[in-house]
């Protein structure tokens, strides 16, 4: 456990610091999802689509569109879109 000695700079106890940081990323977080799921709406993928687009903006490099990066793995951003859907 960290002491009342073991304060930061400015008279912070590093307790509460690492609280602050904690509290802003988990909100952080929760814009991330926020958005994240409104560009499944907004682009109107079906469930599949999911994986592929959560996998290409978490891990993918910048250098290949997400169109690009289904072509990599034999798929078409088309396969995944609700118009598109055969009826």
């Amino acid at each position: 456990m960290i002491t009342e000695k073991q304060y930061m700079e400015q008279n912070e106890n590093p307790e509460d610091r690492i609280y602050e940081i904690k509290k802003f990323i988990n909100e952080l977080e929760n814009v991330q999802t926020f958005y994240y799921n409104q560009l499944l709406l907004e682009l109107n993928l079906n469930s599949e689509a999911d994986d592929y687009l959560f996998d290409y903006i978490y891990n993918e490099d910048y250098k290949f569109t997400f169109d690009e990066y289904l072509k990599k793995l034999g798929k078409s951003y088309k396969n995944f879109n609700e118009n598109n859907k055969q009826k």
